[in-house]
């Protein structure tokens, strides 16, 4: 549609942005926190006393190391499946690898949306921790899925792995995002406090410091790979194994170590329901 590149990520990055910007007026202005009056009226909290009391709320902290070490597993070699796909599936032809591409981000999105349902369904069922180990064994699955799928004999075999992780990643942030509402529950059954705020503010910073940090180490990799853009489609055969390395089994062992710290994770259904119970006695007991 665009000129050049340049100028059609410009003005899609402003289109996007301003989308996001009015979807994250909805949120703000219509979803009330349900024991308002109850924050308004408790101890405020000085900063850094706020941060050191969640330090202490462990199963805050398995969800926050869990998301950290899943975003710097996927995101910081993610790079490489852009560089695979154009320099070593398609030796350099950016038209054509831009079409695989766009095949991809579409699929990606498209699944995540249609798997939301099915993935708060099982959770219904099996429960949280299950279901979010669950998909993110898929993940495993589908980040293994990398290495024989990309190819250059079946250039479009790249859209398996990210048809079985799309509903992966869309269940992570559904079910993490859950079960920290599950958190901020245990954090006033131990504390007497709602810091429904001060959770979201810590999990979200942690979250965009990761994205960050993965972001920066991820052109680090692909210059510790010897890739050179110079080169086109003529990369050294151990610059190419370096980067399908990289790129299928770092995510793979990120997510076995977060299926590892999911599985301690000490919050169920069933100590939701006890910590529930005992919260609307002590509120009732307040408002008395």
């Amino acid at each position: 549609v665009f000129e050049d590149p340049i100028e059609g990520v410009r003005v899609l990055g402003l289109v996007v942005g301003i989308l996001i910007g009015l979807a994250g007026i909805v949120p703000a202005l219509f979803c009330r926190e349900t024991h308002f009056k109850q924050v308004v009226e408790q101890e405020k909290i000085p900063l850094w006393r706020g941060v050191k009391n969640t330090m202490g709320n462990a199963p805050f902290m398995i969800l926050v190391v869990t998301v950290c070490l899943i975003l710097l597993g996927l995101f910081m070699v993610n790079n490489l499946g852009l560089y695979l796909n154009i320099y070593y599936v398609h030796y350099g032809d950016r038209q054509a690898a831009s079409i695989v591409g766009g095949w991809q981000g579409t699929l990606f999105q498209f699944l995540g949306i249609l798997f939301v349902a099915p993935v708060a369904w099982v959770s219904g069922k099996l429960g949280k921790r299950t279901t979010l180990m669950g998909v993110l064994g898929l993940g495993l699955l589908g980040t293994i899925l990398k290495w024989p799928c990309y190819t250059p004999d079946y250039p479009y075999l790249q859209l398996v792995p990210i048809a079985v992780m799309a509903p992966a990643i869309a269940g992570l942030w559904m079910l993490v995002q859950s079960m920290l509402a599950d958190v901020c529950d245990y954090e006033e059954f131990r504390s007497g406090l709602r810091r429904e705020g001060g959770l979201g503010a810590i999990y979200g910073w942690v979250v965009k410091a990761g994205l960050a940090l993965s972001f920066l180490i991820s052109g680090l990799v692909l210059v510790g790979t010897g890739f050179d853009e110079e080169l086109g489609g003529g990369q050294s055969e151990r610059t190419i194994t370096a980067m399908r390395l990289l790129f299928s089994f770092v995510p793979a062992v990120a997510l076995l170590a977060a299926i590892a710290l999911i599985y301690r994770f000490p919050l169920n259904e069933r100590t939701d329901a006890q910590l529930n119970r005992i919260l609307t006695r002590q509120r009732a007991r307040r408002n008395k």
